[in-house]
């Protein structure tokens, strides 16, 4: 497994809308998964990881979306990280990460920078804000 150095993009205009997420406050990140071939390997760098999923059940093929990750001690890879304690699974926050390196629009995506489901949110949170 080998990861890609890509930078986060935000709108600096607005404020934070990943309640704290790891793109709030980061600009720099290795991403792992499948169709990435960068020069990163788990163990190589102190720079936060960012693991590429896709949820093939949407129409165009698919959806593709990074998650915030961890390396897994027993396989060294790269796996999703565990969301805090009481919070409601990873959402988009509103920021997207990319790189202009080549093997990033041959191997993950042509589209353009890809979103980042880096927001959590506690129960009650997810509650008030999904009530109508």
């Amino acid at each position: 497994m080998r990861g890609l150095s890509v930078s986060v993009y935000r709108d600096t205009g607005l404020p934070d809308c990943t309640n704290g997420g790891v793109t709030s406050s980061m600009s720099r990140f290795i991403l792992f998964g499948e169709g990435i071939d960068g020069n990163w390997s788990p163990d190589e760098s102190a720079v936060p990881k960012i693991l590429l999923l896709k949820r093939d059940k949407v129409h165009l093929g698919g959806y593709l979306y990074a998650v915030p990750g961890v390396v897994d001690p027993d396989s060294g890879n790269v796996v999703p990280a565990p969301l805090p304690e009481g919070h409601v699974g990873w959402m988009m926050g509103g920021n997207y990460v990319g790189t202009c390196d080549s093997r990033f629009s041959t191997g993950v995506t042509s589209l353009g920078a890809i979103p980042v489901h880096d927001r959590s949110e506690s129960y009650e949170l997810y509650r008030t804000l999904s009530s109508d």
